[in-house]
């Protein structure tokens, strides 16, 4: 099975854990422009939820954030009501206090003085450039730390560019140190083309490593020198029982998660941002639910494999 079919395979084990034999969650879906999209919710749906972000103040974040969330494009329905769109993952499980639980959870942070959750953070990495911008899906900060989210619900089924003008990696940026200390790395027809051999991934992979790499390049130009700061991966994944039963989309699944920890643990990277960025794994285990992040659905990546393998026996 081709890694498009295993895409639209896994969208529609999302939805079906969604509804999880509800009628009324059932009818949310089907947007219609000049097709019907299934795994889309529906135009009423979609009011709702718009109501619902404009009440909680979000509203203006995803209408004006450069991702564009919510518009059609073309013929395709905005892309935040896909039930696999990383942006309402996001935004669903970190509202209404979802998204103190990492805080607790990683430095068992107190949240004093502590500032609200922003979505779709836009990191500007070259000053002159403002075209050379990245965004991550929310953020926040508390008295001693900062907190950057980038989510996942079907992009390692993806493949992924790898390449970013030389531009990013100007000395005078120190950012990287040189693209030469990677011996995978090479330069394009301007471009710096990433190898991943170097970091212990196939070419493969469907983690984006050039995502990846921009994004530290943001963090380290936009974060607060007085705080640590966190970048977390986190990812929606479909209930245990359902991936039990999916053997393939399990296995791209626990591909995506070992792929994830290489990049995440690889010293090589290490050697360029040491401890000045902490880097996190968690697993929200229901999938696309709406509900906040808690102990009851959310797990650092440990505890998930350990999880999931007591699951399966």
């Amino acid at each position: 099975m081709s890694n498009k079919e295993l895409k639209e395979k896994y969208d529609g084990i999302l939805k079906k854990d969604y509804i999880s034999g509800d009628d009324k969650k059932a009818s949310y879906f089907g947007y219609k422009i000049h097709l019907t999209y299934k795994n889309y919710f529906n135009k009423k749906r979609s009011q709702e939820i718009e109501d619902e972000l404009k009440k909680s103040g979000h509203l203006d974040e995803y209408k004006n954030g450069s991702g564009q969330e919510l518009k059609e494009k073309g013929s395709m329905p905005p892309k935040f009501l896909s039930i696999a769109s990383s942006s309402s993952f996001c935004y669903f499980s970190l509202r209404n206090d979802g998204y103190k639980y990492f805080a607790k959870k990683i430095e068992n942070d107190n949240f004093t003085l502590s500032e609200q959750i922003s979505f779709e953070k836009d990191l500007n990495i070259i000053p002159e450039n403002k075209f050379a911008t990245v965004h991550l899906d929310a953020y926040f900060k508390t008295k001693k730390n900062e907190y950057f989210f980038e989510c996942k619900c079907h992009e390692f089924f993806d493949t992924h560019k790898k390449s970013l003008s030389e531009s990013y990696f100007d000395k005078k940026l120190n950012l990287f140190v040189s693209e030469e200390e990677f011996e995978d790395w090479f330069t394009s027809q301007g471009h710096i083309k990433f190898g991943t051999s170097g970091v212990g991934i196939e070419e493969n992979s469907g983690f984006d490593f050039k995502q990846f790499c921009a994004h530290l390049m943001g963090i380290e130009r936009n974060k607060d020198k007085d705080l640590t700061s966190h970048l977390i991966y986190y990812y929606c994944l479909p209930k245990k029982e359902s991936l039990i039963k999916e053997p393939d989309i399990k296995e791209k699944v626990i591909q995506a998660i070992v792929d994830t920890l290489k990049i995440l643990n690889s010293e090589k990277l290490k050697k360029y941002f040491g401890d000045k960025i902490k880097f996190h794994l968690f697993i929200k285990i229901d999938g696309h639910t709406e509900e906040p992040s808690s102990e009851k659905n959310t797990m650092p990546v440990d505890e998930y494999l350990e999880y999931l393998n007591k699951k399966a026996q």
